[in-house]
Protein backbone atom coordinates (compact mmCIF):
# COMPACT_ATOMS: atom_id res chain seq x y z
CA UNK A 1 0.00 0.00 0.00
CA UNK A 2 1.43 3.12 -0.69
CA UNK A 3 1.71 6.46 1.52
CA UNK A 4 -0.72 8.10 -0.38
CA UNK A 5 -2.92 5.30 0.21
CA UNK A 6 -2.63 4.97 3.41
CA UNK A 7 -2.83 8.53 4.32
CA UNK A 8 -6.12 8.61 2.58
CA UNK A 9 -7.19 5.51 4.62
CA UNK A 10 -7.34 8.01 7.70
CA UNK A 11 -9.68 10.29 8.91
CA UNK A 12 -9.29 13.41 10.51
CA UNK A 13 -9.07 13.30 14.24
CA UNK A 14 -12.51 14.17 15.97
CA UNK A 15 -13.30 15.65 19.41
CA UNK A 16 -13.80 13.13 21.41
CA UNK A 17 -17.42 12.67 22.40
CA UNK A 18 -19.18 10.49 25.02
CA UNK A 19 -19.84 7.86 22.01
CA UNK A 20 -15.61 7.37 21.84
CA UNK A 21 -15.47 6.79 24.97
CA UNK A 22 -17.00 3.51 24.88
CA UNK A 23 -14.22 2.69 22.58
CA UNK A 24 -11.55 3.54 24.63
CA UNK A 25 -13.02 2.38 27.60
CA UNK A 26 -13.46 -0.92 25.03
CA UNK A 27 -9.82 -1.19 24.24
CA UNK A 28 -8.55 -0.93 27.45
CA UNK A 29 -10.39 -3.78 28.34
CA UNK A 30 -8.65 -5.42 25.70
CA UNK A 31 -5.37 -4.26 26.04
CA UNK A 32 -5.89 -5.92 29.90
CA UNK A 33 -7.11 -8.92 28.77
CA UNK A 34 -4.49 -9.89 26.58
CA UNK A 35 -2.24 -8.37 29.56
CA UNK A 36 -3.72 -11.02 31.77
CA UNK A 37 -3.53 -13.59 28.95
CA UNK A 38 0.31 -12.66 28.78
CA UNK A 39 0.86 -13.16 32.14
CA UNK A 40 -1.05 -16.45 32.31
CA UNK A 41 1.00 -17.98 29.32
CA UNK A 42 4.34 -16.95 30.16
CA UNK A 43 3.29 -18.55 33.85
CA UNK A 44 1.98 -21.77 32.44
CA UNK A 45 5.41 -21.62 29.83
CA UNK A 46 7.70 -21.85 32.65
CA UNK A 47 5.36 -24.65 34.46
CA UNK A 48 5.25 -26.41 31.40
CA UNK A 49 9.45 -26.11 31.22
CA UNK A 50 10.31 -27.54 34.16
CA UNK A 51 7.84 -30.31 33.48
CA UNK A 52 9.69 -30.99 30.21
CA UNK A 53 12.90 -30.92 31.99
CA UNK A 54 11.83 -33.71 34.31
CA UNK A 55 11.35 -36.27 31.41
CA UNK A 56 15.16 -35.73 30.46
CA UNK A 57 16.83 -35.09 33.33
CA UNK A 58 16.76 -37.01 36.98
CA UNK A 59 13.74 -34.57 38.80
CA UNK A 60 16.04 -34.55 42.05
CA UNK A 61 18.70 -33.23 40.16
CA UNK A 62 16.81 -29.87 40.03
CA UNK A 63 14.43 -29.16 43.21
CA UNK A 64 12.84 -25.65 43.32
CA UNK A 65 9.19 -26.64 44.95
CA UNK A 66 9.11 -23.02 46.41
CA UNK A 67 9.57 -22.00 42.95
CA UNK A 68 6.65 -24.24 41.72
CA UNK A 69 4.57 -23.22 44.49
CA UNK A 70 4.93 -19.45 43.83
CA UNK A 71 4.00 -20.01 40.23
CA UNK A 72 1.12 -21.91 40.63
CA UNK A 73 -0.23 -19.25 43.38
CA UNK A 74 0.12 -16.60 40.76
CA UNK A 75 -1.50 -18.32 38.05
CA UNK A 76 -4.56 -18.96 40.27
CA UNK A 77 -4.57 -15.34 41.38
CA UNK A 78 -4.24 -14.41 37.42
CA UNK A 79 -7.29 -16.19 36.41
CA UNK A 80 -9.61 -15.42 40.11
CA UNK A 81 -9.32 -18.69 41.76
CA UNK A 82 -8.77 -19.68 45.61
CA UNK A 83 -6.11 -22.11 45.78
CA UNK A 84 -6.69 -24.87 48.62
CA UNK A 85 -3.38 -26.20 50.90
CA UNK A 86 -4.51 -29.82 48.81
CA UNK A 87 -5.21 -28.20 45.43
CA UNK A 88 -1.73 -26.86 45.57
CA UNK A 89 -0.15 -30.23 46.70
CA UNK A 90 -1.94 -31.79 43.51
CA UNK A 91 -1.04 -29.09 41.13
CA UNK A 92 2.35 -29.04 41.54
CA UNK A 93 3.40 -32.33 42.45
CA UNK A 94 4.90 -31.96 45.77
CA UNK A 95 4.64 -33.90 48.99
CA UNK A 96 2.09 -32.43 51.56
CA UNK A 97 4.98 -32.68 54.29
CA UNK A 98 7.13 -30.71 51.45
CA UNK A 99 4.73 -27.85 50.84
CA UNK A 100 3.81 -27.42 54.34
CA UNK A 101 7.48 -26.79 55.23
CA UNK A 102 7.95 -24.45 51.92
CA UNK A 103 4.48 -22.59 53.08
CA UNK A 104 6.25 -21.52 56.56
CA UNK A 105 9.88 -20.12 54.64
CA UNK A 106 7.50 -18.49 51.83
CA UNK A 107 5.33 -17.02 54.51
CA UNK A 108 8.56 -15.72 56.45
CA UNK A 109 9.90 -14.25 53.72
CA UNK A 110 6.52 -12.21 53.32
CA UNK A 111 5.25 -13.50 49.98
CA UNK A 112 2.75 -16.26 50.72
CA UNK A 113 -0.15 -15.76 53.44
CA UNK A 114 -2.48 -18.64 54.44
CA UNK A 115 -5.93 -18.39 55.62
CA UNK A 116 -8.77 -21.20 57.15
CA UNK A 117 -11.93 -21.51 55.72
CA UNK A 118 -14.79 -18.80 57.16
CA UNK A 119 -17.10 -22.37 57.15
CA UNK A 120 -14.87 -25.27 57.03
CA UNK A 121 -11.53 -24.35 59.80
CA UNK A 122 -9.98 -27.57 57.72
CA UNK A 123 -9.77 -25.87 54.57
CA UNK A 124 -6.56 -23.83 54.34
CA UNK A 125 -6.50 -21.14 51.00
CA UNK A 126 -3.08 -20.04 49.92
CA UNK A 127 -2.25 -16.90 48.19
CA UNK A 128 0.64 -14.79 47.73
CA UNK A 129 0.70 -11.12 48.93
CA UNK A 130 1.25 -8.01 47.33
CA UNK A 131 5.25 -8.65 47.99
CA UNK A 132 4.45 -11.93 46.33
CA UNK A 133 2.98 -10.95 43.04
CA UNK A 134 5.62 -7.49 42.60
CA UNK A 135 8.50 -9.96 43.12
CA UNK A 136 6.86 -12.50 40.36
CA UNK A 137 6.08 -9.56 37.90
CA UNK A 138 9.44 -8.38 38.08
CA UNK A 139 10.23 -11.29 37.35
CA UNK A 140 7.97 -12.23 34.58
CA UNK A 141 8.96 -8.71 33.46
CA UNK A 142 12.69 -8.86 33.99
CA UNK A 143 12.38 -12.12 31.77
CA UNK A 144 10.71 -10.65 28.69
CA UNK A 145 13.38 -7.62 28.43
CA UNK A 146 16.22 -10.15 28.64
CA UNK A 147 14.50 -12.65 26.05
CA UNK A 148 12.96 -10.03 23.30
CA UNK A 149 14.66 -10.24 20.04
CA UNK A 150 13.82 -6.89 18.88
Amino acid sequence: MSQLNIRESFAPCQPAGAGDLAHVEAALSDVSQRTVYADIVAIRQAMKARSLRNRFFNPKLFSDPAWDMLLELSAASIVGRRTTLTRLVNRTGIPMTTVMRWIVTLEREGLVTRFADRLDRRQIFLELTSRGHSALASYFNEIEDETTIF
